[in-house]
C-alpha cells in the first residue's frame, strides 16, 4: 500500500471526511493499480494512520479486509468513532459491490 501513496492515481481521488468531535478523519482514496477503495481512519492530532479498510470494487473474488498500522503504537479509539469508520466502510462495500449484483 505504501508504495502508491507517491502514485498519482492517489492524487485525483483522496476526500477526507472530518468526525464531528474533530479529532479523527477518514481519508478516502482510490488505488487504480490495485482496483480497490482505502479508507482509512485517522488520528488529526498526531496525523497517525490508524486503520486502513480496503474494499475492492472490480473482482467480485476479492473480500474487503481490515488493516491496523503497526506503527501506529496502542491507541484507545472511541467506539462512537470506530462505529462512525466502519459505517464508512460498510457504505463503501455497499455502493462497490452493487454494481456486481454480490451481498454486502
Amino acid at each position: 500500500m505504501e508504495r502508491h501513496l507517491r502514485d498519482p492515481a492517489w492524487r485525483h481521488a483522496a476526500m477526507v471526511f472530518r468526525h464531528p468531535d474533530g479529532d479523527y478523519a477518514i481519508t478516502a482514496m482510490y488505488s487504480v493499480p490495485d482496483e480497490a477503495w482505502y479508507l482509512e481512519l485517522d488520528l488529526v492530532a498526531g496525523q497517525r494512520k490508524l486503520v486502513t479498510a480496503i474494499v475492492p470494487d472490480e473482482d467480485p473474488a476479492r473480500e474487503p479486509t481490515l488493516c491496523f498500522n503497526p506503527h501506529a503504537g496502542h491507541a484507545d479509539i472511541p467506539y462512537e468513532v470506530m462505529r462512525w469508520f466502519m459505517d464508512q466502510v460498510d457504505q463503501e462495500i455497499r455502493t462497490s459491490r452493487a454494481w456486481m449484483g454480490l451481498r454486502p
